[in-house]
Parts: C-alpha cells; structure tokens; sequence
C-alpha cells in the first residue's frame, strides 16, 4: 500500500473533476470545429473544380491561402488531449477558416465568367452550398454578435447591409444600393479599428500598424496584413456592382455579401478591443 496522497479518494475525485471539466470545454468547441470541417470539405471540392479550369497563378495563391489555413488551425485548434476552448480560440479558428473562405469564394466568382455552361452551374452549386452552410451554422448571426461585443455602433450599418444584402438575392435592380451599404459598412469597421489605434500611435496608419497597436502579436499583424488585401479586392467588388461596371444575377450577390461577412468575422477574430 502507498501513503501517496494522490491514492486517496480525494485525489481520484480531483482527477475525475479536472478530466470532465476539461471534457467539456472540448464539448463546448466541437461545433465550431464541425463548421469549420463542413467548410473545409466543400473548399476540397471547390479546389478540384479551381485546379481543373483556372489558371495555375491562381491555384498556386489558393495554395498558400490553404495552407496558412492549416497552420493557423494547428495554432488555435491543438488537437485532444489538450481541450482547450477559450473564447479565443473559437473566434481566431473561424477568423482562420474564413480568410480561406473568402479566397475561394473570389476565385469561384472569376470562374463564373467562364461561357461554359457546365462550369457555371458546378460554380453555382459549390457557391449555393456556401450559402447553405453560412445560414446553417448561423455564421452573420455571429458576425453580427462579434460587432455588437466589439463595435456596438456598427451594428446598425451591419443590419442595413444585410437587410439591403437579402434584397438584392430578389431584385437584381436592388445590388447596386446593398453593394453601397457594404462598403459603408466595411469603411466603418476600418475606422473603428484606426481611431482606436491612433489613440496609442498617432496619426499615420496602417493596417499593420493598427492591429500591433492594439496587442496583436506577430503572427497575426501578418494575418491582418493578408486581411487588408482581400479586404480590397470585395471592395472592388463592391465597387464593381454600386457603379454598375458588371452585371450580377440578382442570387449572385449573396456570395459577395458573405464575403464581407467572413471578412468581419476575420477581422474582429484576431483582433480584440476589449
């Protein structure tokens, strides 16, 4: 027999407690890493579509947009028996998960102007399960919840956008006023960001600058760093639309919306203002 205390019925029950505690933050985690796994499998179906039409220079940059994705979830999301499930760490693994969305998302769009038929209904049917997951797994429900926490004065410009976005799904004359309201929306979410910033740096701002101003380490100035490029690229979309320098099928906004909301999701994930 042992004296150890840890033999001790007080050491078992300690044991136990600290094993279902730690269960149950891995409970509490499992859906968003069922969501990012839906996502994860319909991004390796919209890769073998990308691979099998589009242009080397763009699978080779959906590459690294992948492969940023899985490092950033291995950082985040370290695999049981860990069980870690911070708050943080839900919101950075969907910040991670939906960059990479927004990557492929664009490229889908560009593949959409293909004169194949074929090829724009595989696009259309990749973009729709998109749209399904998003309203599935409630992701601007959550976008919207993250703004209210972190910019509660942006949450009327986040409804109206929305609003103006669902209108524009049923009447293609409507995209070019939703198309407005999201760049509002996106200008006011930089501005946020910036004014904060500039309470610790001064005047001169950049998006990098910006996120190590407000505690952000290094790996994620990088990650806001790539955030600020796609962050141009749906803002040229936006533009695109409200100046009405393409034609958009009335359904085909949605996927730009989305976009803009992965990029709240992206931005207000890695970096907190509270």
């Amino acid at each position: 027999m042992t004296s150890d205390e840890d033999a001790a019925p007080e050491g078992t029950e300690e044991y136990l407690a600290e094993w279902l505690r730690r269960y149950q933050r891995e409970a509490e985690i499992a859906p968003t890493v069922k969501t990012l796994h839906e996502f994860s499998q319909l991004k390796m179906r919209a890769f073998t579509a990308i691979k099998a039409r589009a242009p080397a220079e763009i699978t080779q940059s959906l590459q690294h947009d992948f492969d940023r994705e899985l490092a950033g979830l291995r950082n985040t999301l370290p695999l049981p028996p860990l069980y870690r499930a911070p708050p943080i760490t839900i919101a950075t693994s969907t910040a991670t998960t939906s960059a990479a969305n927004v990557s492929v998302t664009q490229a889908l769009l560009t593949m959409r102007l293909d004169p194949d038929p074929a090829v724009k209904r595989d696009v259309d049917s990749i973009l729709a399960a998109f749209e399904h997951l998003h309203e599935r797994h409630h992701r601007v429900a959550q976008a919207r919840e993250l703004l209210a926490r972190q910019f509660p004065a942006l949450v009327t410009f986040f409804d109206r956008a929305e609003r103006s976005a669902r209108m524009a799904t049923a009447v293609e004359e409507s995209a070019p006023a939703a198309a407005n309201e999201a760049r509002i929306l996106m200008d006011k979410l930089k501005g946020e960001l910036f004014d904060r910033a500039r309470k610790h740096h001064g005047d001169k701002m950049t998006w990098s600058t910006m996120a190590f101003c407000l505690g952000a380490d290094r790996d994620t100035v990088e990650l806001l760093a790539e955030a600020e490029v796609q962050r141009s690229q749906i803002y040229g979309d936006l533009s695109d639309v409200a100046k009405q320098r393409t034609s958009h099928e009335a359904g085909s906004f949605m996927s730009i919306w989305l976009m803009v909301v992965d990029h709240v999701l992206v931005v207000c994930g890695y970096i907190s203002t509270e």
